[in-house]
């Protein structure tokens, strides 16, 4: 639904007028947001049982039909309430007048945006035009308003119009998301005889054979029961004749599931009599029962209210929650409805004997569900609220003492009033915990510590969390009793205690009482907790005192003019193309305005120069007006800026601005909004902005900051004293007035390096504005700010900020519980400097908890957090030497044990540790834990541990285990302090990486068995246990060979996941493989797949010699390039059938599982060598000998072309031999030659007539594969644009690309990855997943095809990408476009490249003999004796010199008239063949039709 501004601005009107609570919660108009964070949580039946009044009031046109549509709904299931408002909204004020049919021709006439719907729309439409003829005419006029009209359709309900529908489902040419709709709106329907019609249709007519039929059905469904389209449809058919009882009675679960839903649904009537007989069946039937019934809540909703008063455990309750939200549900009880619901619910509270229970899936009841105690206690608290009553108060509050922390708060926030407890009194425990929501409730109860009850708050203290004890001493330092307090905590023995005396005794005289108050509990949880002490600014004394002077404000003539030649603009324009930077797909100037790249120039917009000249015609200081009017009328105002905003938007400028804005909308909001930015780089004066921003201030501007950033981030660059000085002068102004203004670091770093200002007053605003410090020490190669990056423009600066993070962090250090004033700039900082710091900062951590982190970031700024985060980004200074380190050490009595881990967790300074430590492999150790746990490695960690091992740090996070380095390090270093590195080690990581490495450990120990790895792989396909399968010690050469086997069964399942799920499961399976082939001894894992696949001696037997079996002999022979069974009777003549009397012989029996095993091996290898050959994966001459002793490598080999880099090669009769010289090879390394590289050295033509000559089919696309290659303007560009335009099907094209190796990422989009080449290519760059699964909208236009560097992401030049990488992609994103594109394509030439087809046309001419045929550049020439002919090789046109074209009839696309066995996938070949071979001989044709058209 399109809900614009003005639309939005009508309804919020409207809404304010509104007083009903219930509704407002609902509409956000406070911040001016259509809907509140509340929408979701409320149903359509409520909320239209609650405010029927003011609803009327709210859609006085429509509400009638309105409540009509959502009763209808209601009975057919759930009702989305937010997609319901929202087309309410949009219909009542828009408004839309839907029983006139000129709103097709508003909304969905070509060019038009039309707009989505629900089923409110196509409600009301079938409701008001009732003529069925005329729906379906407007239905075939009208194709955009299908949404609408479809709908309308089955509101129908006549037999015309589900005939029309029926018809329209058979057409075979029907899109598959239109088929799904017409599917969805029948399954929707409620109706028995809509059901009973459309199920008897889909039943006769096969319908479950469309993909999108069973889309429709998986959208009925629960996500947790899954069914065949023909098994639900058979249910469906069951419900809608009233035959379903054998459905009821089985005991299948899932199926007895699914069968009580669909009658829920449909025969909705009979449930409350069924229900009797029902809910007095076992637990099983009963669950099944809740859950379908709950699921159906908005149709079912009086049967709910009686028959949760049935259940009759936890196990049904939570059934029952799987499928709707419990407080809803109580919200609609009245206050009588609520005893008999409090007391079930509190009999199965006090049942509760654990915190949480959890409820597997079984067989009879499929549905996995769970219950925690809090969550049951906070129903009977909301339950207990709607009654009033005080039995049910007592009954709580008789439970108190063991209710969990945060129930106990929720008991008080309901009961403070009412109930007999000390609410305050009660409250007080909350302060050991940081529980959001009690300490909420505490500090709304607004306390005031007394010495007594701090003394008894004062074992909390001993809490672990420093979020805890923070909390703790803010309440003492606010407590009138404070001093006393300080006195008690000093006298205590215990440390914990004494510490926070300590800290407030410190800090007295510097806690802010005003923060103090403000910093409670109740503040959003992502709102900054601010420093209650003090921080002293110092004093500032500027030259001179600035005088405020008056703005003159913009014409009204210069508005109207700038508008005007916009206006003009776009006119002339508005059909131009550009390629916006933020979208994947072209757009015009007259329909939106965006930037072609990240810049704020005029450049960087389309027709930018031309655009430029209009701003050119301004004055600055109109440009400076505009874009301030701009940003003050053409967004939302705070109600605290409303007071500026009047005196600054009531002028005569102003009133023409709004009313421009509203007749062009798209000139303020897109044009005059980016242009004016481009305009303040380029356009204005320095002296001009600063002279202006400074009169803004002056003139007492109150508007929020951001009104004011594209003026301050152009100042950021300020390059004169005197505008920099005006910029503080404006800083200080305004925060003065207590309104926000922040200076850029750059004129920080400017003004100290000038000596404009203090040292005192530059080192102040660096710590209170800290974004500035994060910049200069972020280490990034493309941060030209780095402090020590050779372009880094002020030495002087550089020193001074040295020393002033050197002084506060070494402050921090120091600090107490209490956030300091300091710490968010210590915390912005991404290095500190200094082995002191280093090593103070290990001190200071004593006795806390060192916080998990593999990159230095998302530290929190509680004093561990802190401490932390300064250990992790510390680094050496150059000038300090290891004699320096060593005596730190000493000094600081830093212990073994801390030094240990502080290596672990900072590998910047792992070798001055290792050197001080002397534990034999202790960096070893280090960084073979950084490799396998850290899941972000900068390149010097990386560079480190290439030290150790071969393998890509890449692979590692992935799951690859370096067995030498391991064996190494085990053997070297001690097992104690292996233990401790091991320890540690938890701390470089946040995700489960140290769990799966404590997992390694523990199969590499044999404390995980093969049968539980396997056991867990076959019930959860859980990635990790498919890494330990494969790093358990090898048993035997048999143990090897069948986790092998285990593997590729396990990615042969996987086909039944979709494609990203694939390429997970697959690349786990690829490091897997990996980790097996070391744990066997082989360096190289391609040579171990293919020797797994060779292995099996008796497999070879089955080959040469078979079996015998009641005189007959059973042989496996490949046979049309599959594996075949070849039985010879006793008299030796071949039988084409296996006996009967064989069924059950032993022999038989494992000859046929052999061939079967074998034809899967054989599907297999064939991808696995067509695999190689894309990757150019090498292979030593013994190797290829040893691998093709098995039958089936053997045949592959035989068939393809081999290649050294240097020349071609062919297997033969078990021998390497070259293809030019015939010379057998006796060494060497060898790959799968693809054409490529075929081409570059010289010998695909060779290789092409070798295959033919040979009458070779070979098992893939090798030497007639299609190849692509650069063009020339593509050698010196970043991105293929070759197939830029195309549309494409989605859907069709991830599922055309799935078993290519291609997946969806969110970051990339559409890519594949070759990791050998490392480099990942990619489409649709910025992908959405929305894309895929919205029915409405699934085609996307084609831009460009890029490839990025794997592991840093930059994008590639064209030049630098493998050749080979590139010809693959472009095959495969040309495979893409012709399975799923939706223009008018070259569906041959897309099959095949032009230059192959010419090779391969070529090759077959030259084998042939045809002497009189020559070649041109793309046509071929053949004299014949009525004529000379040229063949198109693009087209397979004809044409006959002196004549023209031949009306010679070219194949359909899948008529081959050639059996070419070497070429079975393009058409066009084998039809230009056919052609030269007739023509090439026209003296023997003999077909009139063809004589007749080539003498003419």
């Amino acid at each position: 639904m399109f809900i614009d501004e003005r639309v939005e601005e009508k309804f919020l009107k409207s809404m304010q007028k509104i007083k009903d609570p219930y509704l407002k919660r609902l509409f956000d108009t406070e911040d001016r947001e259509v809907f509140s964070d509340d929408v979701l949580r409320y149903s359509v039946s409520l909320l239209f049982s609650k405010s029927e009044a003011a609803l009327k009031k709210l859609f006085p046109v429509n509400f009638k039909d309105f409540d009509e549509y959502q009763q209808k709904k209601r009975a057919w299931g759930y009702i989305d309430t937010c997609s319901l408002l929202e087309e309410m909204i949009f219909i009542e004020y828009a408004p839309v007048d839907l029983k006139n049919w000129s709103f097709l021709d508003e909304y969905f006439t070509d060019g038009k945006q039309g707009f989505s719907t629900e089923g409110t729309a196509g409600f009301l439409v079938g409701k008001y035009h009732r003529d069925t003829k005329e729906l379906i005419e407007k239905f075939k006029k009208y194709p955009l308003a299908v949404n609408v009209l479809l709908p309308a359709l089955f509101e129908n309900k006549s037999e015309e119009a589900y005939t029309f529908l029926a018809e329209t489902l058979k057409n075979v040419r029907l899109e598959d998301s239109f088929r799904f709709e017409i599917f969805h709106l029948f399954l929707e329907n409620t109706d028995l005889k809509t059901l009973d019609y459309f199920t008897k249709l889909a039943i006769d007519h096969k319908l479950t054979r469309f993909k999108s039929l069973k889309e429709a059905m998986v959208a009925e469904l629960s996500d947790e029961v899954f069914s065949t389209a023909e098994e639900y449809l058979r249910i469906l058919r069951a419900v809608a004749v009233n035959d379903y009882e054998n459905y009821i009675d089985t005991d299948n679960g899932r199926v007895r599931l699914l069968c009580v839903d669909t009658v829920i649904k449909y025969r909705t009537a009979e449930v409350p009599v069924l229900l009797q007989t029902w809910l007095n069946k076992g637990e099983d039937f009963r669950c099944t029962v809740f859950y379908a019934l709950a699921r159906h809540a908005e149709m079912a909703f009086d049967f709910l209210k009686r028959s949760i008063l049935s259940v009759r455990s936890l196990r049904e309750l939570a059934a029952f929650a799987a499928s709707y939200r419990l407080e809803d549900f109580i919200d609609s009880f009245d206050q009588e409805e609520c005893a008999p619901l409090f007391y079930l619910l509190l009999k199965l509270y006090d049942s509760m004997d654990k915190s949480l229970f959890h409820f597997k899936a079984t067989d009879s009841f499929p549905v996995p569900s769970e219950i925690a105690k809090e969550t049951l206690l906070s129903y009977l608290i909301g339950t207990a609220k709607k009654m009033d009553e005080a039995r049910s108060l007592t009954a709580l509050e008789e439970r108190y003492d063991k209710m969990p922390l945060g129930g106990k708060a929720e008991f008080l926030q309901a009961f403070e009033k009412k109930t007999s407890f000390d609410a305050a009194e009660k409250s007080l425990e909350f302060l050991k915990s940081d529980n959001s929501r009690a300490l909420e409730v505490y500090d709304r109860l607004k306390h005031d510590l007394s010495c007594e009850q701090a003394v008894r708050v004062s074992d909390y203290l001993k809490s672990k969390k420093q979020s805890v004890k923070n909390k703790i001493l803010k309440e003492y330092l606010k407590s009138s009793d404070s001093s006393e307090i300080c006195r008690y905590l000093l006298s205590c023995k215990e440390e914990y205690k004494r510490e926070i005396g300590e800290e407030m005794q410190k800090s007295k005289g510097s806690v802010e009482k005003k923060k103090l108050k403000e910093s409670v509990a109740s503040k959003h949880f992502w709102a900054a907790e601010e420093s209650v002490l003090s921080f002293k600014k110092p004093q500032i004394c500027f030259d001179g005192v600035y005088e405020a002077k008056p703005i003159v404000s913009i014409k009204k003539d210069r508005v109207a003019f700038i508008f005007s030649e916009l206006a003009k603009f776009i006119e002339e324009n508005k059909n131009y193309e550009y390629q916006p930077y933020y979208a994947s797909q072209k757009l015009t100037l007259g329909t939106r305005f965006f930037a072609m790249n990240g810049e704020d120039t005029f450049s960087a917009y389309p027709l930018g120069e031309e655009l430029k000249k209009i701003f050119e015609k301004l004055t600055s200081h109109e440009i400076l007006e505009l874009n301030l009017l701009r940003q003050t009328l053409d967004s939302w105002s705070d109600p605290d800026e409303e007071s500026y905003l009047k005196v600054h938007t009531d002028g005569a400028a102003a009133k023409e601005y709004r009313r421009l804005m509203k007749e062009y909308p798209l000139i303020s909001h897109d044009y005059i909004l980016l242009l004016s930015f481009a305009a303040i780089k380029e356009l204005v004066d320095e002296d001009e902005l600063a002279e202006y921003v400074l009169q803004l201030i002056l003139n007492n501007f109150r508007g929020k900051e951001f009104r004011l950033s594209p003026f301050l981030e152009r100042l950021n660059g300020c390059e004169k004293d005197r505008n920099i000085k005006k910029i503080f002068y404006a800083y200080e102004k305004q925060n003065s007035k207590g309104l926000s203004f922040s200076i850029g670091y750059q004129l920080l770093v400017k003004a100290y390096e000038r000596n404009l200002f203090s040292d005192e007053y530059l080192e102040y605003l660096f710590v209170i504005n800290s974004d500035g410090a994060g910049v200069l020490t972020d280490r990034r190669e493309d941060n030209k700010d780095y402090l020590f990056n050779t372009s880094f423009a002020y030495p002087r600066f550089r020193e001074w900020f040295l020393s002033v993070i050197s002084k506060y962090v070494n402050l921090e250090l120091e600090r107490g519980t209490l956030k300091t004033p300091y710490t968010d700039f210590v915390c912005s900082l991404n290095e500190v400097y200094g082995q002191d710091i280093f090593l103070k900062a290990i001190v200071k951590l004593r006795g806390l908890t060192l916080v998990r982190s593999s990159d230095g970031f998302f530290f929190d700024d509680k004093k561990n957090d802190v401490f932390s985060k300064i250990l992790k980004i510390c680094r050496p200074k150059e000038e300090e030497t290891y004699a320096d380190f060593e005596e730190a050490v000493k000094k600081y009595g830093v212990t073994e044990e801390e030094l240990i881990r502080a290596a672990v967790y900072n590998l910047n300074f792992l070798e001055r540790c290792d050197a001080y430590l002397k534990i034999p492999g202790f960096k070893s150790a280090v960084l073979y834990f950084a490799a396998h746990l850290n899941e972000t490695l900068s390149d010097e960690k990386i560079e480190k541990i290439r030290e150790y091992s071969t393998i890509d740090h890449l692979d590692f996070k992935d799951g690859a285990f370096d067995f030498a380095w391991y064996k190494e390090m085990i053997e070297t270093i001690p097992s104690a302090d292996f233990r401790r590195v091991y320890e540690t080690a938890k701390y470089i990581t946040v995700a489960g990486l140290h769990k799966r490495a404590q997992r390694f450990f523990d199969a590499l120990h044999g404390k995980i068995s093969l049968e539980e790895a396997k056991e867990k792989i076959l019930t959860t396909r859980n990635k990790d246990y498919c890494l330990i399968y494969s790093l358990i010690p090898l048993r035997d050469e048999k143990d090897l060979q069948e986790r092998y086997l285990f593997f590729t069964d396990f990615l042969k399942e996987s086909k039944k996941y979709g494609a990203q799920r694939q390429l997970s499961e697959r690349r786990t399976v690829d490091i897997a493989f990996e980790n097996l082939a070391r744990n066997a001894g082989y360096e190289d894992t391609d040579v171990f797949i293919y020797e797994m696949e060779s292995k099996d001696r008796r497999v070879i037997q089955m080959y040469e010699e078979g079996v015998c079996a009641e005189g007959y002999t059973l042989k496996l022979v490949l046979s049309d390039g599959k594996v075949k069974l070849q039985i010879t009777g006793q008299n030796g003549k071949p039988v084409q059938k296996l006996p009967a009397s064989l069924a059950k012989d032993r022999a038989a029996e494992e000859i046929l599982a052999c061939r079967k095993s074998e034809e899967n091996k054989r599907i297999r290898l064939k991808k696995l060598l067509e695999q190689s050959m894309e990757e150019q994966k090498e292979f030593t001459y013994e190797q290829v000998c040893s691998i093709t002793r098995q039958p089936l490598i053997k045949v592959f080999f035989e068939k393809l072309i081999l290649t050294d880099g240097h020349s071609a090669f062919v297997f033969q009769k078990g021998r390497i031999v070259d293809l030019r010289t015939k010379c057998p090879a006796s060494g060497g390394k060898f790959s799968i030659a693809h054409p490529v590289t075929l081409q570059k050295i010289g010998a695909l033509r060779e290789a092409m007539k070798y295959v033919i000559a040979n009458d070779i089919r070979q098992p893939f696309k090798q030497v007639f594969r299609e190849m692509y290659f650069l063009s020339e303007s593509e050698r010196n560009a970043e991105e293929v644009l070759r197939f830029k335009g195309f549309n494409v099907n989605l859907k069709k094209a991830v599922a055309a690309l799935k078993n290519r190796g291609w997946g969806v990422s969110e970051d990339i989009g559409l890519r594949k990855v070759y990791y050998r080449q490392n480099t990942v290519a990619a489409v649709f760059r910025e992908f959405d997943y929305y894309y895929i699964y919205d029915y409405d909208n699934e085609d996307r236009e084609l831009e460009s095809v890029l490839f990025l560097e794997r592991k840093s992401g930059d994008v590639l030049p064209l030049d630098k990408v493998d050749p080979i990488v590139f010809s693959e992609t472009m095959r495969d994103v040309d495979l893409m476009v012709a399975v799923s594109v939706n223009n008018v394509y070259d569906y041959e030439l897309s099959m095949s490249t032009l230059e192959m087809r010419r090779a391969m046309v070529e090759s077959i001419v030259g084998i042939l003999g045809l002497q009189n045929i020559s070649f041109l550049k793309e046509n071929v020439k053949a004299e014949g004796v009525y004529g000379t002919y040229i063949v198109n090789i693009r087209t397979g046109l004809v044409f006959k010199e002196g004549r023209g074209n031949l009306l010679l009839k070219t194949i359909d696309n899948y008529d081959k008239p050639l059996a070419l066995n070497f070429i079975d996938e393009d058409p066009v070949t084998a039809d230009i063949v056919t052609k030269l071979l007739i023509l090439s001989n026209d003296g023997a044709i003999r077909d009139g039709n063809i004589l007749d058209e080539i003498r003419k």
